[in-house]
């Protein structure tokens, strides 16, 4: 780990840097099935917490309009879908799966940078007016569900393939 917070690592070619991550996963291996577990074992726990804090806040988030749990629980659900795939995309185990994920990188970037971004940018503004924070819209805690639970995904699915192997 130490080789890659040389000065020199920006110098090191693509092939090079691949090559020294997969000396680094290869001596977690040796280290045993599960190298410390540590990580995992954390992030496993951090991930059940937040997701059953998410959980207890769509339940009670506004007692008197029950109907509110269920796009919450939806929202949240869509978010850790969303986060899981994107974190098997992040994190692919060999030259095989990251050959695959950057030809399908360069599509998902070009639909995010023209078609999506054009139908998104009015939703945030418009979400991001003084007016909806006051009025505390359920579309905004919604998005802030299903981001919570987007990121909690990522990082438990990262940490899960780069240490669980």
């Amino acid at each position: 780990m130490a080789e890659l917070s040389s000065p020199s690592t920006s110098q090191l070619s693509e092939d090079e840097r691949a090559r020294i991550s997969d000396n680094q996963r290869r001596a977690r291996r040796e280290r045993g099935k599960w190298g410390d577990g540590s990580d995992l074992i954390v992030g496993l726990i951090a991930s059940i917490l937040i997701f059953r804090c998410l959980f207890m806040f769509a339940k009670n988030y506004d007692a008197s309009r029950p109907e509110l749990f269920y796009p919450c629980l939806l929202s949240g659900t869509l978010g850790a879908s969303l986060g899981w795939a994107a974190g098997i995309f992040i994190s692919p185990y060999g030259d095989g799966e990251r050959e695959a994920f950057a030809s399908l990188g360069k599509l998902v970037y070009g639909f995010l940078s023209g078609y999506a971004f054009s139908k998104i940018d009015p939703l945030v503004i418009a979400l991001l007016k003084p007016e909806a924070a006051a009025t505390s819209s359920p579309a905004l805690i919604y998005a802030t569900v299903a981001l919570v639970a987007f990121l909690t995904s990522l990082a438990l699915t990262y940490i899960s393939r780069s240490y669980w192997r």
